[in-house]
This record gives structure tokens, sequence and C-alpha cells, in this order.
């Protein structure tokens, strides 16, 4: 609040305000429904509750801008659409530098093809590196995550001593 301001002319020069540099990273974990490594119109359905975690260049932990321990993030549902994550208000990068999403893979599913697509609509496998975000206010949304169901056969192999079938 300003001191009182009465009199014509009058100023008060104590008003400031102060900002952070900051960037951020994420985007999007999909079930990669025609298991072709991109999303595409086949694509829609994002995957939620998925664990993805940050590193720094140098493959630490990372604090963000406020100083605090920035830890994994979940994906979540956006504007009606599950499967989006975020991590903001991180520390502008130096050239060459760059930030590191890894993704936990969810349960039943196994890693899309990677490489496929454009850097916006490709999959990423296990992690992926974020471009130059030497500019404050800069955001990389390139680092998607495909998955494909998967599932599984099989029970138990044994020697049929008396050849009667019957384990």
């Amino acid at each position: 609040a300003s001191g009182a301001l009465t009199t014509p002319g009058a100023s008060d020069a104590t008003l400031d305000v102060g900002f952070v540099p900051a960037v951020s990273v994420g985007d999007f974990v999909w079930v990669d429904a025609n298991n072709n490594g991109v999303q595409d119109d086949g694509d829609a359905s994002g995957l939620d509750g998925v664990t993805l975690t940050l590193t720094g260049p140098d493959g630490s932990p990372v604090k963000d801008v406020f100083g605090n321990d920035v830890g994994p993030v979940l994906t979540a549902d956006k504007a009606g659409k599950p499967g989006y994550y975020e991590f903001p208000n991180l520390p502008v990068l130096a050239d060459g530098e760059s930030y590191t999403v890894t993704v936990t893979p969810p349960a039943g599913y196994s890693a899309a093809k990677t490489g496929e697509g454009t850097p916006a609509t490709d999959s990423s496998t296990g992690s992926a590196a974020s471009g130059a975000l030497t500019t404050p206010g800069a955001s990389d949304v390139t680092l998607d995550f495909g998955f494909v169901p998967t599932v599984s056969v099989g029970d138990f192999v044994w020697v049929d001593a008396n050849n009667n079938g019957v384990q």
C-alpha cells in the first residue's frame, strides 16, 4: 500500500515488484492404441497417475526458483483431458544444459516406439531431455511418453513323470 498521497504531485517510490525468471517442462503421457509411436487421431487416451521425476543438468535433484525441492509429479487431468504433467518454476538454464524427465512405466504397459514422429508428437522411452531453456518464460512441452497395453500368458512347466497329464 502506498503512503499518504494527499497533496497534488505527491508520490510514493517504495512500491516495488520483483520477478524471478523461470522456465517449465512437461506435457503428456498417453496410450499408443495403434502402437506406432506417434500421438495421432487414434491416441486420445491420456494416462493419469503415472509418476515422472525431474533431474538437473548434472543428474542431481532440482530446486525450483523459490528454493523448494522439485519432487516427482503424477499425470492428471488438464482441461478435461487426462495424462498431463508439468514441472513449473524451474531455474533458467545456461547454454548447452537441459533438464531430464524420467517416467516410471505404469503397470500393464510397455513403452511405445520412439523417434517415429516430430518432437511434438513422438514418444520418448524411459527419459527425455529438454531443449534449450535459456530464456525466462521458456517452456518445453515436447517431453511426451507413449505406452502400449501389454498382457502375459503362461503358468507352469513340469515333468509328468507318471505320464498322466495331471500335476
